[in-house]
């Protein structure tokens, strides 16, 4: 498994809209998406600002490759751009060494 990680950053006030942009454009895209095993949306909050890390979890390197060409290149509608107050221009990778679940 590969993990897909990236991160943005937007106002408290704009992370409704963040979200309901999320739920309506970005998790059908990743459903439709061959390899495509699931997402993480976490954020935490600071005085100003609401930090935002996507996890994104696909079967193979392949399957990453196929949602964005060459796996590091983001996917961000316009929508949810003018929610945001910046993001990483690319994502980063990591393969599953070792998984613990209750």
């Amino acid at each position: 498994m590969i993990t897909r990680i990236w991160q943005a950053r937007t106002s408290p006030e704009k992370q409704a809209a963040y979200l309901q942009q999320v739920q309506a454009i970005v998790i059908p895209h990743l459903q439709g998406c061959e390899g495509y095993l699931g997402a993480q949306f976490l954020c935490r909050h600071t005085d100003r600002i609401v930090e935002i890390m996507v996890l994104t979890h696909w079967a193979s390197r392949e399957a990453l490759n196929g949602f964005a060409d060459e796996g590091s290149k983001i996917y961000l509608p316009d929508e949810i751009a003018a929610t945001l107050e910046g993001y990483d221009q690319q994502s980063r990778h990591f393969e599953l060494m070792l998984e613990d679940s209750c």
